[in-house]
């Protein structure tokens, strides 16, 4: 790897591990090398397992700082560093699909390529399309993100959805996809959109609320249908209408902020007081590097 595009600077408190299950099998692994890794280990476990019903979940770290891509995808992009890892991003789909085909497996495979949130935008090719702000703030920019899903024989090709849905949906939409059972009196935070994945009618999604919270965790905003407030503010967009958010609407809608205000009040203590214990896993494994 060219000491260019090494991972400079990147001045982190803790080791990075690679490890298998629970064990650490090798520390500050090669950045370069962790989508073709990654990639690799998620083909084969497809191959392993082509004849069993399985969930694979694949999270790569890239485009995450610091960026790094291996040799054969360096310097092929016109948007720098940054698009040579996007473009191994792009390889890797395609190998875990030609995986899936390999085995007779992509006709009976939900694909769901997505993001955890918007992009930073105060780095060189970053961009959130028609949406200001970016990672971390309340505003759309950094919330919506590219998702896209294929299911051979049950999503119509170039189907758009237009009613909101969220990351947190997947886990109810797989389990019904699935048949799993429901769990007990857990609560989950997400819906079942199969109807809405599938084009079908689905239920009035303008009665459904959306929180937003800042990178603080401190509640920032709430979006009911197509109205969106933020708090503490209240300033009111019109979403659909005003994608960058720029006419604050509640000097004319001083009913709607009001009732959007104690909406997200309400659902702020609800899921405060539902909250579950935050799982941790062995901090001795991720102890600082010692001299």
């Amino acid at each position: 790897m060219s000491q260019r595009h090494r991972a400079a600077n990147a001045k982190y408190a803790y080791r990075l591990p690679w490890m298998s299950g629970s064990t650490v099998t090798e520390w500050e692994p090669d950045h370069s090398q962790l989508t073709g890794r990654i990639t690799r280990a998620a083909a084969d476990f497809i191959e392993a397992n082509a004849h069993t019903p399985f969930l694979l979940y694949v999270a790569h770290p890239m485009p995450h700082l610091p960026l790094s891509a291996s040799d054969p995808f360096l310097g092929h992009s016109r948007a720098g560093l940054y698009g040579d890892v996007v473009g191994e991003l792009d390889w890797s789909v395609g190998v875990l699909r030609e995986a899936l085909e390999r085995n007779g497996q992509w006709e009976n495979t939900l694909f769901v390529f997505t993001s955890d949130n918007g992009p930073r935008i105060d780095h060189p090719g970053r961009s959130a399309g028609p949406f200001r702000g970016g990672k971390g703030t309340p505003l759309e920019g950094g919330h919506r993100v590219p998702c896209f899903l294929t299911w051979s024989g049950h999503i119509e090709p170039d189907t758009i959805c237009d009613t909101p849905v969220s990351i947190m949906d997947l886990v109810p939409t797989i389990a019904s996809i699935a048949g799993a059972k429901p769990l007990g009196d857990t609560t989950i935070d997400g819906i079942d959109v199969t109807r809405t994945l599938l084009g079908e009618p689905a239920p009035d999604a303008s009665e459904r609320a959306f929180l937003y919270y800042s990178r603080h965790g401190n509640l920032a905003a709430i979006r009911r249908g197509s109205w969106k407030l933020h708090l503490p503010s209240n300033e009111l967009y019109q979403i659909q209408q005003d994608l960058h958010e720029d006419r604050d609407r509640s000097p004319e809608q001083p009913g709607r902020v009001q009732s959007l205000s104690d909406l997200a009040s309400q659902l702020d203590a609800s899921l405060a007081a539902e909250a579950r214990a935050v799982g941790r896993g062995d901090e001795l494994v991720f102890q600082p590097e010692r001299p």
